[in-house]
Formats: structure tokens, sequence, C-alpha cells
């Protein structure tokens, strides 16, 4: 490992080493992907793209990338259908309200709205708590196993963006049957 100074051209400086352990081809002087990097038995990369070679590695070349993956993905699931329920349970309590938005000639967009709206607050509500269990997590995880774990902003920025999507996805299906409903039935 090679450390340089925060101004330095890492990219000159990588190619400046592959010429220097004078490699055998061209094409590792001028390697742009982490295989071209690999030149005989040495390795001469950027810290970024070691990084992208390690994400990729654990992402894919391991059975801990596939649980994750699978596990994030069936979270993501099962929390459309909690959300789901959660918005379908009150939009049936509140049926005759619903009705009487119709009758009094309220669009389907209207109730679409109201529903998103509860939606949205649901996201922020279970949002705020599961990411301050989740920074807490983080530091006994690290302080128990030396990883180094971070909720970074950005990480938290991607994990509201994805919990609001499936709450929309959830609010709008909740709501199909308001919008196809007659309010002459409701009352009938």
């Amino acid at each position: 490992m090679v450390r340089i100074a925060p101004d330095a051209d890492a990219e000159a400086l990588v190619a400046a080493i592959r010429r220097a352990i004078a490699l055998e081809t061209e094409a590792c002087i001028n390697a742009t992907t982490v295989e071209q990097a690999r030149c005989g038995d040495v390795a001469v990369m950027t810290k970024q793209a070691f990084i992208e070679q390690e994400l990729v590695y654990w992402r894919e070349n391991t059975n801990i990338g596939f649980v994750f993956t699978l596990l994030t993905t069936m979270s993501v699931i099962v929390g459309i259908i909690l959300v789901y329920q959660i918005l379908y349970t009150d939009v049936a309590d509140h049926w005759a309200e619903y009705a009487t938005l119709k009758a009094m000639g309220y669009r389907n967009i209207f109730l679409l709205g109201v529903v998103l709206q509860e939606a949205i607050f649901l996201s922020v509500l279970g949002f705020i708590p599961g990411c301050l269990i989740s920074i807490i997590l983080y530091g006994q995880t690290r302080e128990a196993t030396g990883l180094f774990m971070q909720m970074t902003p950005d990480r938290a920025l991607t994990i509201y963006v994805l919990t609001f999507l499936m709450c929309l996805v959830s609010g709008a299906i909740a709501v199909r049957k308001v919008q196809s409903t007659d309010p002459a039935e409701v009352f009938g």
C-alpha cells in the first residue's frame, strides 16, 4: 500500500508504478478495469478501485452477498404488506367517510392523495425510530466485533427513500377498493 499526498494524481501514480515494475504488456500499463490491473502476481490500483473490487467480490462471489440481497428484498416485500395492512385497516374503518367524500363529488385522485398522505406520515414515523435503533445497533456491532460500521447520511437517505417508496406502493394498493366503490352501495 502506498500513501500519497492529498493533492497528488493517484491515476498518474498508478500508471507510473505499473511502468516502474516492468510489466510485460502494454495492456497492463493502461489498465482501466480491476481485471486488467492485475499483471502477473502484482495488482496496482487506486484505493477507490480496490474498494470497488472488494464490494463486487463480497456482493457477487460470497454467500453473504446473496443472503443479504435476499433478506433485503424479503424485508421490502414484508414491509409493503405490513404497511398495506395498516392503511387498508384504516381505510376500512373510515369507509363511510370516504364514500361521503365521493358522494360530495371528490374525485378518486383526492382520495388517493388522502391515503398517500397517511402513507408518507407512516414512512416518517417508521423511519425515525428505525434509524435511531440502527445507529445504536451499529455502535454495538462495532464494539463487539471490531468491524467498522457507521450509519452515513447517504445510507440513511437511501433507506428513507426506499421506506418512502415502500409506503407509497402500499398506499396505492390500499386505496384501490375505495376508488372502485359506488357511494350508493355504502349507504344503500
